[in-house]
């Protein structure tokens, strides 16, 4: 019998989750794994999907096209909550089985981050930082953010990962969500608001919805002008979440006083992007679950996700089935 082979466009797959790694390999899988930082393009995706059983995917583009060249592809688990980089009714014509993982350790991962770029952009780290590297001792002035009215924008796993994560720093907390939770949210002491309420209310505001037809531009210029003067907002959701040019002349202006920046709509962004040039605004690579605890925890979700598909079991988070 032929070995499975289970394509694996996740990066350093090796190194950062090897137990994961070993437990397909225990199965006699065989692995065919990313050798650089940039995903697996289409066009590449079509070259080498002919004979894959399986895939734990990274951000490559699984289409209609691509699942057209995958005859023997019985399963995608992607490396994440996100799934916008899956077609999910194209996996599903195509018999293929779709996952994501929703592991605590990767929403704890994302919410502590977002938290981390809220405080380091309200108190001025990076710009301190800097002069102390210059050898100078310039102070800066920033914001506690005890006290605060917070909104968190998408109430799912991370948005009441992040309720949680701040409940020490005596804030109000409102959130917008379509769907609310509202036994999460009596549990975390958060109120459910309008998107507009939250906007005119909120000091600081994280982002936290998925990236769908829907939220795309969810924050634009129209919702940065209604909200309060001197505002911070960060953004760990997906690029297309806001438009940046937006948050920029929002950043020019003053009227957002800091910003966080750990998602772009084109990864890598363009170098010359004018809002790079702003010493208020903290940017991280697409770095927020990056955790040791977050990546063996999803990797084992994904594995076991494979696994289950080819074995012929339903994985827990299928997600076209």
């Amino acid at each position: 019998m032929d070995k499975k082979k289970i394509l694996v466009g996740v990066s350093n797959y090796k190194k950062n989750c090897p137990k994961a790694r070993q437990m397909l390999l225990d199965k006699g899988y065989e692995l065919i794994e990313l050798d650089r930082e940039d995903p697996y393009t289409k066009e590449e995706l079509m070259q080498i999907s002919g004979d894959i059983d399986g895939v734990i995917a990274g951000m490559e583009p699984w289409c209609e096209e691509v699942f057209q060249t995958a005859p023997k592809l019985k399963v995608v688990a992607r490396f994440g909550v996100g799934f916008d980089t899956v077609d999910l009714d194209a996996a599903k014509k195509h018999g293929v089985i779709a996952c994501n993982v929703r592991s605590f350790m990767l929403s704890n991962s994302v919410a502590e981050y977002a938290l981390t770029l809220m405080l380091t952009a309200m108190k001025n780290i990076i710009p301190m930082d800097k002069v102390m590297h210059e050898n100078k001792w310039d102070r800066f002035t920033g914001n506690q953010l005890y006290g605060k009215t917070v909104g968190i924008m998408g109430f799912g796993a991370i948005g009441q990962c992040f309720a949680r994560t701040i409940q020490g720093f005596n804030v109000k907390i409102l959130a917008y969500d379509p769907f609310p939770n509202e036994k999460a949210a009596k549990e975390l002491n958060v109120t459910f608001a309008s998107k507009e309420e939250v906007l005119k209310q909120c000091d600081c505001i994280t982002l936290h919805i998925p990236n769908t037809p829907e939220n795309y531009h969810f924050i634009d210029k129209a919702e940065l002008d209604i909200m309060k003067d001197g505002v911070v907002i960060v953004n760990t959701a997906r690029g297309p979440a806001w438009n940046l040019d937006a948050v920029y002349e929002a950043v020019k202006s003053g009227k957002v006083g800091a910003a966080g920046v750990d998602v772009y709509e084109q990864e890598p962004p363009e170098k010359d992007m004018p809002i790079l040039q702003c010493p208020n605004v903290v940017f991280q690579p697409h770095s927020s679950s990056e955790t040791w605890e977050s990546k063996e925890a999803v990797s084992m979700d994904c594995a076991q996700c494979v696994i289950d598909a080819l074995e012929g079991r339903i994985p827990k988070t299928a997600l076209n089935v």
